[in-house]
């Protein structure tokens, strides 16, 4: 099975926020006005492609005949 998730933003050349590592500071995540630097953990892994992956993965897994 495979599972695979967007994250929509953007870059921006200011860092922003403390949390996460990368470019977490530089991505500015559409639609709130935040980079993902700035969210709460449960946010980020709520929204983030991976996050969204994993979420459908387990539902995959879980409705799998």
């Amino acid at each position: 099975m495979i599972a695979t998730a967007s994250w929509h933003g953007r870059i921006i050349a200011e860092a922003r926020g403390s949390s996460g590592f990368g470019y977490d500071p530089h991505f500015l995540v559409s639609g709130l006005n935040r980079t993902a630097a700035e969210l709460a953990p449960e946010e980020k892994n709520r929204l983030s492609h991976r996050g969204q992956a994993s979420a459908l993965l387990l539902e995959m897994l879980r409705n799998r005949p």
